[in-house]
């Protein structure tokens, strides 16, 4: 029994990661774009959603394969922009605009993050854009995730600022300034909100109002998505150390130094990490 598990998950596994590679690769190159831009999936029931490579959300039904894309995110087109592809600018002077935040999924919305410094919620069920933010203009670039948690959209941006929206509404409901530009994403654990910074601090932020309970300051910058169990925070940075934090309050429980930088989540499996 437990050896039919593990063929099966391994099997869901292959399919969720042949689906991504057609949603992502399947449509890029179209009119002679470069392809650019990356993202992770995110699976809501049978529907998985990824960003593609020529800038579209693309929802894909794992049951029966049926695929739907938005529409192509788009920005005032800037020539030499890392993550915005000038190589074919669309009609009306705009170039397609790279995904490299995975998408996030609550209740019927599915929403996602571009380079170009916009969020975006569509209907899960038919990809119709329900609304944008900011309404006009535009932020520097989403490179991290975001986190829907008591209906707030959490996500860190390229200007420094923690975002806190409304999830229903798009609406801004607060917001929190570090000293250096975010592309982590945040891992929420109760009523905090933890995300790193290029400022080379961790914060711990109330859910609630995004403000400060404590920073803790690394040598090095911080981009990889905390790790939070038990009460303690593991967390890599540049300065090629995985901290262990205490999640009340920041101090430090050990350090251990490898050999290269930390990008990514540390994952902890029994009593090994």
């Amino acid at each position: 029994m437990k050896t039919n598990k593990i063929k099966t998950a391994g099997m869901i596994a292959l399919l969720v990661a042949v689906i991504i590679t057609i949603a992502i690769f399947g449509f890029s190159c179209v009119g002679g774009m470069a392809p650019i831009g990356w993202s992770g999936g995110a699976v809501s029931g049978d529907m998985l959603f990824v960003g593609s490579l020529e800038g579209r959300l693309v929802s894909v039904n794992m049951t029966d394969q049926s695929i739907l894309r938005a529409d192509m995110l788009q920005l005032p087109q800037q020539s030499g922009l890392f993550g915005c592809s000038a190589v074919s600018g669309c009609a009306g002077g705009t170039s397609r605009v790279s995904i490299y935040s995975t998408p996030a999924v609550s209740g019927d919305l599915v929403y996602v993050a571009g380079y170009n410094g916009k969020i975006y919620a569509y209907k899960s069920s038919n990809l119709a854009q329900r609304w944008i933010f900011p309404r006009e203009g535009y932020l520097q670039a989403f490179v991290g995730g975001m986190v829907i948690t008591d209906n707030k959209l959490i996500i860190g941006c390229s200007d420094g600022n923690v975002y806190s929206l409304d999830a229903t509404t798009g609406d801004l409901l607060y917001q929190y300034k570090t000293e250096d530009k975010i592309w982590g994403t945040p891992t929420v654990d109760g009523d905090t909100v933890y995300i790193g910074s290029f400022d080379k601090n961790l914060y711990a932020l109330n859910v609630a109002d995004l403000s400060l309970k404590w920073k803790f300051t690394s040598e090095g910058s911080i981009i990889a998505k905390p790790l939070v169990v038990n009460g303690t925070i593991y967390i890599g940075s540049f300065d090629r150390n995985l901290y262990a934090l205490n999640a009340a309050d920041g101090t430090l429980k050990w350090k251990f130094m490898a050999q290269n930088w930390f990008w990514s989540q540390p994952v902890l499996v029994g009593d090994t990490l």
